[in-house]
């Protein structure tokens, strides 16, 4: 058993109620599972490396293992089998790009009401809402982003309202 603490706001005041449940990952109504994909280790060689901390890196390298960046810089004198190698000559390579206030997926691209769900507009609070309820994961948009840079987003419900989830 797990306790579980109800605090509410009364005329100023904290009033908390403890609660007694059972929780597990099982009560997760939408657990993940997300598995990052294995990839051989790479090498792109030969570009112009934006390195997010204001350095630009000429004729640079980057080695990177299963998606994480293992250096930037010089190649390395040894390399597995098995590394993939990309000759990267007059491209850039930059930090990803973080958009941290996204309707993707909640108001697909192209959209249809039948997907258009990315607003609670009932109150003028409702922080209560989660977009993930309501993302429909094959929105044309997501590759778009990607294409275009992002690799990383926070999805919101929308804007209609003071306070959305």
């Amino acid at each position: 058993m797990k306790h579980l603490h109800r605090v509410r706001l009364i005329a100023g005041t904290f009033i908390a109620a403890s609660v007694t449940a059972s929780v597990s990952i099982a009560d997760t109504p939408f657990p993940s599972t997300y598995k990052a994909p294995s990839h051989a280790p790479t090498l792109i060689t030969n570009a112009t490396v934006l390195t997010g901390t204001g350095e630009r890196l000429e004729a640079a390298s980057l080695y990177f293992v299963d998606g994480k960046i293992v250096f930037v810089g010089e190649p390395p004198n040894e390399l597995t089998s098995d590394t993939r190698i990309i000759d990267a000559e007059g491209s850039w390579v930059t930090p990803g790009i973080i958009d941290v206030h996204s309707h993707l997926g909640v108001y697909p691209s192209p959209g249809v009401d039948a997907h258009s769900d990315g607003n609670e507009a009932t109150a003028p609070v409702t922080a209560e809402v989660w977009a993930e309820h309501s993302v429909w994961p094959q929105d044309p948009g997501f590759g778009r982003a990607l294409a275009g840079g992002i690799t990383a987003m926070q999805i919101l419900p929308g804007s209609a309202n003071l306070f959305g989830g």
